[in-house]
């Protein structure tokens, strides 16, 4: 079964325009092991942690992306 969590997850890329295969590329996991995990398969030590603190970087390195290009006029 799938844990709670990881529909936060998925519903923060999805809103921030992120993919799972970014995030597990980030993470230095592919994207098969990280579906393994985000389907609720494999559970890791610390693995939610460690899923959510990625998925906030990344955001933040999209807010500053985006943020860098429309100040360079």
């Amino acid at each position: 079964m799938r844990p709670e969590w990881t529909g936060d997850v998925i519903g923060k890329l999805h809103v921030h325009g992120l993919s799972i295969k970014e995030l597990a590329e980030s993470m230095g996991y592919s994207h098969e092991y990280l579906s393994v995990i985000l389907n609720g398969k494999r559970e890791p030590t610390g693995i939610k942690e460690k899923v959510e603190d990625a998925v906030n970087k990344l955001i933040e390195q999209r807010k500053e992306s985006e943020n860098g290009k429309h100040s360079s006029f």
